[in-house]
């Protein structure tokens, strides 16, 4: 049961966990991705900050040229010179306006979702192929 548990379910608990933390960050890369290509700005309005460890995120609300106003959060930076009830610039998805990020933060948004990928991928594939091996070990006991 000990070599089961070492050489099966532990990397197969890994790879689910970083598949799926991958599959939120590879998302959430494509979105800030399309919002720089084809994103449509537009005027918000600061509704709060929130700070977690050293870095804060923006909430801000927009309104669409429907009338319809959505409410977002930032990505988190590591400061920000906006307070409540500061204009700022939105940038939205046509296709789906709930998805919105701050023009100033979109590079960085863009960036640090694609270097934790970075940093995520040998990881995953390190528990890819330790379950693979784990496979022919108990497949061969």
């Amino acid at each position: 049961m000990g070599v089961v548990l070492f050489c099966l379910v532990v990397p197969a608990v890994c790879c689910a966990l970083f598949g799926a933390i991958g599959v939120h960050l590879l998302r959430g890369h494509r979105a800030v991705r399309r919002l720089i290509t084809s994103g449509v700005r537009t005027e918000a309005v600061c509704e709060g900050l929130s700070w977690h460890d050293d870095e804060v995120s923006v909430r801000f609300s927009y309104t669409l040229p429907d009338g319809t106003t959505h409410e977002a959060d930032s990505y988190a930076t590591g400061h920000t010179g906006i307070a409540p009830r500061d204009g700022v610039t939105a940038v939205y998805d046509p296709e789906a306006p709930t998805v919105a990020e701050l023009e100033e933060h979109l590079e960085s948004a863009r960036s640090g979702r694609f270097r934790a990928l970075v940093v995520l991928t040998p990881a995953l594939a390190f528990f890819v192929v330790w379950l693979v091996i784990g496979i022919g070990v108990v497949a061969f006991a």
